[in-house]
């Protein structure tokens, strides 16, 4: 039995398990039988108030019978859980779709599912029995919207998933952001200040014009690098723990009375790692400690220098860490603090408003959807037994029941277009992979932020919509599809009542003559009689 998410597959189990013990108790209290007695009781009622009008007692037998073999065939079908179709854990499994971002997906199953979930969801039923008209609904449900999925052709590449890796990369390692924050504060305020102050050189515009604009806004900017009078002249100010001591670099101190353990590289050796370990390095061995964001980069941005791959998640991973200025002690404090915090709080709000429709459409929406679909699709199963007694084993109420749980089966193929839908809108706002990658890494704050709200919101609101849709469209079909099952079965009682009306009416017209004759031979015995006496 195929379902739709790792979490369904413990809240289908749930589900019927919580419909097994729901049937037991109305098994065992007698419940069950009430509609049973229900419609005895009602066809008596009737028959008895209609008289000979409406056929009598021929007529509500007739009836009767047709109810209680309807309501049989529900039961027998609708609501006795059997073993016949009984859903094992290690049967009920999830396929996830194959994606750019990981094209061989493992299928998870209620023995190895693939999540967490098990954790806390591994004590429900190994087996549960299922009515054979729920089971076959739930396999023709699934069985459509997974021929539906794999037919389309519309293959994901999933690029929201650089934006979840982006969320989970950081530097845990305390040395390491340690070591990026002096790397902050001795090399690159440095080489900006100097940057700012002087004319760029011929390699710094260089840099620029290959990188963009915006390169020497982080430190691991290339116009600093390939400026032998910036990187490549800042030295660390105090030892760098694993840089070895150069003689010529560090002369002036690998000569003092206490030789020091560790070089002091410059600014370009330092974070390039030329003869030691190179901060950048570290910092993607970080991010990859703690997300799957470089392996990303490296699949979505093929069309890339491996430099460049590596600068995007450098610079993701040091936008989130936040390094700040060491204030130096002998340098006067800036007093325009006013100025500063006006203008980051503009910028603040900005990147809020943008970062809030991400994270709604994709932290929250996102992940939230299917997990509803899994719990709506749990409380039919449970609610399923008391339904159907209430119902009085109702045909009708058997149809919008499947008719509901096909409806919510849909939904992940409305949601597999709208994926597929988000990936391409996404590439033809960033048509290329560097602006791509570098907008779904920052959580489109670089770039155009009216495209991203545009794109965000389209995508939040199809999430919703369509399933909405959707659900309105069978729901209207639904109550179509009732009705007319009502009125098919009213039409199918006529005849039965004609009939019994028919019979009725027969049996009194023969009582009427059968009386008349006999009134008729009465007389003539009392004419006969009387006249022999005189």
């Amino acid at each position: 039995m195929g379902v739709n998410s790792y979490v369904e597959i413990f809240t289908t189990l749930i589900g019927w398990h919580m419909y097994n013990i729901g049937w037991d108790v109305l098994a065992s209290t007698g419940i069950v039988y009430l509609p049973l007695i229900g419609f005895i009781v009602d066809h008596w009622r009737n028959a008895f108030i209609d008289g000979e009008e409406s056929g009598g007692a021929s007529a509500g037998l007739r009836a009767l019978e047709a109810d209680l073999y309807i309501a049989l065939f529900v039961m027998m079908i609708a609501c006795v859980p059997t073993s016949l179709t009984a859903l094992n854990r290690g049967q009920v499994f999830y396929a996830p779709p194959a994606t750019s971002a990981n094209p061989t997906p493992v299928v998870a199953t209620g023995n190895s599912p693939e999540s967490t979930y098990a954790n806390t969801l591994a004590g429900t039923s190994a087996v549960v029995n299922v009515p054979v008209w729920w089971y076959m609904v739930m396999a023709v449900s699934s069985g459509v919207s997974s021929a539906i999925i794999a037919g389309s052709g519309l293959h994901l590449d999933d690029l929201r998933k650089v934006s979840d890796a982006a969320k989970r990369a950081s530097i845990d390692d305390p040395q390491i952001r340690y070591e990026a924050l002096r790397f902050y504060n001795e090399c690159y305020i440095p080489a900006r200040s100097k940057f700012l102050r002087e004319p760029a050189s011929p390699a710094a515009r260089a840099a620029i014009a290959t990188y963009g604009a915006d390169d020497p806004e982080w430190m691991g900017s290339h116009a600093f690098r390939d400026d032998s009078s910036l990187y490549g002249r800042i030295f660390a100010e105090r030892e760098v723990p694993g840089w070895p001591v150069d003689p010529v670099r560090d002369a002036d101190q690998a000569t003092a009375p206490i030789p020091p353990e560790w070089g002091r590289p410059t600014c370009r050796e330092w974070w390039d790692g030329s003869t030691g370990p190179g901060l950048r390095d570290k910092i993607i061995g970080a991010v990859q400690a703690t997300s799957n964001l470089d392996s990303l980069v490296n699949t979505f941005g093929q069309s890339l220098s491996a430099e460049r791959r590596s600068d995007l998640v450098t610079q993701t991973v040091l936008d989130k860490t936040r390094l700040v200025v060491i204030p130096d002690p002998y340098v006067p404090l800036n007093t325009n603090a006013v100025k500063q915090t006006t203008t980051s709080t503009a910028a603040m709000i900005s990147g809020f408003v943008t970062t809030f429709f991400v994270w709604l459409g994709t932290a929250v929406l996102k992940p939230a959807l299917p997990f509803l679909q899994a719990l709506l699709l749990m409380g039919i199963y449970a609610m399923l037994p008391f339904v159907m007694v209430i119902s009085r084993y109702s045909i009708q109420v058997l149809v919008i029941g499947a008719m509901a749980i096909f409806t919510l089966k849909f939904w992940p193929v409305l949601w597999h277009l709208t994926n597929f839908l988000d990936d391409k809108l996404a590439l033809a706002v960033y048509p290329d992979a560097d602006s791509m990658l570098s907008a779904m890494s920052s959580f489109f704050e670089i770039g155009d932020p009216t495209k991203a709200m545009l794109l965000n919101l389209v995508v939040m609101s199809l999430y919703v919509a369509l399933p909405t849709l959707w659900s309105g469209l069978m729901a209207a079909a639904g109550m179509r599809v009732s009705g007319a099952m009502a009125a098919s079965f009213d039409e199918a009682v006529v005849p039965v009542k004609s009939a019994g009306h028919g019979a009725g009416s027969i049996a009194g017209k023969s009582v009427g003559l059968a009386a008349r004759g006999l009134a008729r031979g009465a007389r003539a015995i009392r004419s006969r009689f009387g006249r022999g006496r005189e």
